[in-house]
């Protein structure tokens, strides 16, 4: 008997966002509102594909202080799919652990099952008096579990398809957050694994399944944060795999384009490529609002308008001015160097010019190096013909940092 379900994990409900001031009132609560409506999506989902439950690996809440709307909120979904008859299994991870936070809601539907903290415990699905599926869960007990959990997994599972449920950092041996081996979860001789706790998408393994669906809901410009946010449907066929589909849910995305200042002649034409970018980009997910940071580097005429104070912003409100509906440019950041190089930086009497006549000073066939600094080279066999490219871009970093300083204190 065929069936299928959903997998999601590090809801984040109610999650905390940056940077609300730099946009509308509308826009403001939406973005309040994006991890909601991502819980919303993965209800809708399941409706549509009839799917036999849905679990949830970990990480619903933000918070210790598991806020109200944000527990009624998960009432409502899991009501809407009690009522479709689909089950819902949900552990808990290092963000809303059991012993830890305060519960708003006491009685949950009875096709609502959580696993306890400190022993695996095992749930039955069936259906025509015939058992689908199997999961095994743990819960967090509190908010560091330095126990490899995946060890406490049955070698022995269950009838039917065998899944764990745990919200864990795989590939290390040390950490605050269950940390366990690829190995160790293979070992346990189940069919599936849903993860959570790592917020980008990834399918560690096949046979038996390793999958982090990622965050349903990004937070900020960062690292696993960045692109489409979702969950993934399973179809399993005879206790086997047979596709795991992922989909978005995100509301309110982030994500980074870069651009090369090389071949624009003016700020019109990087404003242009800039928003070119960024639409082809959000063309991926048009149901959402886009978050943009840009990424400017580059040598060309450009350089010196766009490296000083007033550069800077002139830029990004031109962005925000010229930008798509549905895009929104939070900020930018440069990297950029005159047409001319360094040389058109040296003889002057300004600060650039001062830099370089003391990166200048140093680089010299090492001559002038301090004698502590050009014995350390040395000795670790540094190549002094690199020397003056290092120090090339030392200067441009230095030029970048003064820039970037200026502009916070401005």
């Amino acid at each position: 008997m065929g069936f299928s379900f959903i997998h999601a994990a590090d809801l984040h409900l109610d999650t905390p966002f940056s940077g609300l001031g730099r946009v509308d009132a509308s826009m403001q609560q939406r973005m309040l509102d994006a991890s909601l409506r991502a819980l919303d999506r993965i209800v809708a989902k399941a409706l549509e594909e009839e799917v036999a439950f849905v679990l949830f690996a970990g990480d619903l809440y933000d918070g210790l202080e598991r806020g109200a709307r944000a527990q009624l909120r998960l009432l409502k979904a899991t009501e809407a799919l009690s009522r479709a008859g689909i089950e819902v299994f949900i552990v808990h991870g290092n963000h809303d652990p059991v012993q830890e936070g305060w519960a708003a809601v006491q009685q949950w539907p009875t096709t609502v099952h959580f696993f306890p903290p400190r022993k695996v415990s095992a749930r039955a699905v069936t259906r025509q008096g015939r058992v689908l599926a199997t999961i095994h869960g743990i819960s967090y007990g509190q908010r560091a579990e330095t126990e490899n959990l995946a060890l406490r997994f049955p070698a022995s599972p269950g009838p039917g398809f065998n899944i764990g449920l745990l919200h864990c950092q795989v590939g290390t041996n040390v950490g605050e957050y269950s940390p366990c081996s690829l190995q160790d979860l293979c070992a346990r001789g189940l069919h599936y694994w849903a993860l959570g706790h790592v917020h980008g998408h990834r399918v560690m393994h096949e046979q038996p399944w390793v999958v982090y669906p990622g965050n349903t809901q990004g937070r900020a410009f960062a690292p696993g944060e960045v692109g489409l946010k979702g969950a993934v449907l399973v179809r399993v066929e005879e206790e086997a795999v047979v596709q795991l589909e992922p989909f978005v849910t995100g509301d309110v995305l982030f994500e980074e384009v870069e651009a090369r200042i090389d071949a624009c002649p003016d700020l019109v034409a990087l404003v242009r490529q800039l928003n070119e970018a960024a639409a082809l980009k959000a063309r991926r997910w048009p149901e959402g609002e886009w978050l943009f940071k840009a990424d400017v580097r580059g040598c060309g005429p450009l350089a010196d308008p766009l490296a000083g104070v007033q550069g800077h912003g002139l830029l990004l409100q031109a962005l925000q001015e010229e930008a798509p509906p549905g895009l929104w440019w939070m900020g930018l950041s440069l990297d950029l160097r005159p047409a001319g190089g360094i040389e058109e930086l040296r003889g002057g009497e300004d600060f650039k010019a001062a830099l370089v006549e003391s990166a200048d000073a140093w680089r010299r066939g090492g001559e002038d190096l301090p004698e502590k600094l050009r014995r350390e080279l040395q000795g670790c066999a540094f190549p002094m013909s690199q020397l003056e490219g290092c120090m090339e871009q030392a200067v441009y970093e230095v030029l970048r940092r003064v820039y970037a300083h200026a502009k916070e204190v401005e």
